[in-house]
């Protein structure tokens, strides 16, 4: 299942709108404005891939992804996002911009520990040199992470009541412990912000009662109410770029998500 040409248009429409209005709260010198400033970049950056996307001939090519965005952002090709629903829960989402950021991924999932593990545990973005990195996450680095010898920023996603995952950044040299807090508070803000707007736009009639339950699933397990845990899932589809019927499956099935 992928998302209708239709689809797509309005998920630029709904990213233009929000790039304008975190711009507007920018210049007002509202809240943080860096956060402001950078939600609007990614904003602006995304609507303008899945632009270029829509214009190609050949679709055969990968569809744009936010993960990708997100690794312009934070000036390394390697950066995986994973998220987990509840205390007790698995990493259960994936997404990663290259190879390395999946490697890296998959042997957190495996390990049990690690650096997304650690911040959203934490609630707070944490940075490790790389020679520190086996000594810190013995499990994950023993587990084959590619980046291993690389340094690494970690940063928690979602509300600060409710932290639904944790987005990784691999580096050569030291991380910017800033520049991944900044850009893991504007993805917070797309996701949760852009999906009241968007989500009446993704769902189709006949999906309607797998869209019910993973609503119910997601509020029992992150103990939010059904109306946040709707707009949770429509962020989701919002972030993989999928149709949100395609977005509750994925989370029923607990499996991991691999689109951007």
């Amino acid at each position: 299942m992928t998302l209708s040409d239709a689809e797509a248009r309005s998920r630029v429409c709904v990213l233009r709108r929000q790039a304008d209005a975190e711009s507007r709260l920018a210049a007002a010198g509202e809240g943080d404005t860096a956060v402001h400033r950078t939600a609007a970049a990614i904003a602006v950056r995304r609507a303008d891939d899945i632009e270029t996307w829509l214009a190609r001939a050949d679709r055969s090519v990968r569809r744009p992804r936010m993960i990708d965005v997100t690794a312009v952002m934070l000036g390394t090709p390697s950066v995986s996002a994973m998220m987990r629903f509840g205390d007790g829960g698995q990493w259960s989402r994936l997404s990663a911009s290259d190879v390395a950021g999946q490697a890296a991924a998959e042997a957190e999932m495996v390990a049990g520990q690690g650096p997304a593990t650690e911040a959203w545990r934490s609630g707070r973005a944490i940075g490790v040199p790389a020679p520190e990195v086996a000594a810190r996450w013995p499990l994950y680095a023993h587990a084959g992470a590619a980046p291993a010898n690389r340094a690494v920023a970690a940063a928690p996603l979602g509300p600060a009541e409710a932290h639904l995952g944790a987005i990784c950044a691999y580096y050569d040299d030291a991380a910017d412990l800033t520049l991944i807090s900044t850009v893991a508070a504007a993805l917070t803000r797309l996701m949760l912000h852009q999906a009241g707007d968007i989500g009446v736009l993704l769902a189709r009639d006949t999906d309607l009662a797998i869209v019910h339950q993973a609503t119910g699933y997601l509020a029992a397990q992150t103990g939010c109410s059904p109306a946040e845990a709707h707009n949770l899932l429509e962020a989701f589809a919002v972030a993989d770029n999928v149709p949100l019927a395609q977005a509750a499956a994925a989370v029923l099935r607990g499996g991991s998500g691999t689109g951007g």
